[in-house]
């Protein structure tokens, strides 16, 4: 998924995300339009991601048929005038007991909003504070 982000293989890396996510941006096509556009504006403030890397998921926590956990997530973005480590919350959710996974991004997202539109997280699921 990391890998996909990076070379701008939005098409692959839209497969890891969550279909309730690719439903309210608008579809899988919005949503590989949208990260072309802010890599495309990115670039022409001389910005742009180097890196993703991941911590060790968190422990896994089995609810109905999925499966959930969280990972960190630490996104190099490369400045005119350096470069900015951001970390950030991923839930990772399994539907066939691990096999493959989809992610939703919680940052700026609040828990309780989360826990509206996927009722069936886990109240196990804790997200720390961004850094």
């Amino acid at each position: 998924m990391g890998a996909a982000f990076i070379s701008n293989d939005f098409t692959s890396f839209a497969k890891y995300t969550n279909p309730k996510i690719l439903q309210l941006i608008g579809g899988r096509n919005k949503m590989i339009e949208m990260l072309t556009k802010t890599t495309k504006d990115m670039k022409a403030l001389a910005m742009s991601f180097n890196s993703i890397t991941f911590d060790e998921p968190s422990k896994m926590i089995k609810r109905g048929n999925e499966i959930q956990c969280t990972i960190q997530q630490h996104t190099e973005i490369k400045l005119r005038q350096g470069r900015v480590v951001a970390t950030s919350t991923l839930i990772a959710i399994s539907l066939d007991n691990g096999i493959n996974w989809t992610f939703i991004d919680t940052t700026n997202k609040k828990l309780d909003l989360l826990k509206q539109i996927f009722p069936s997280l886990s109240s196990e699921i804790l997200i720390p504070c961004k850094k």
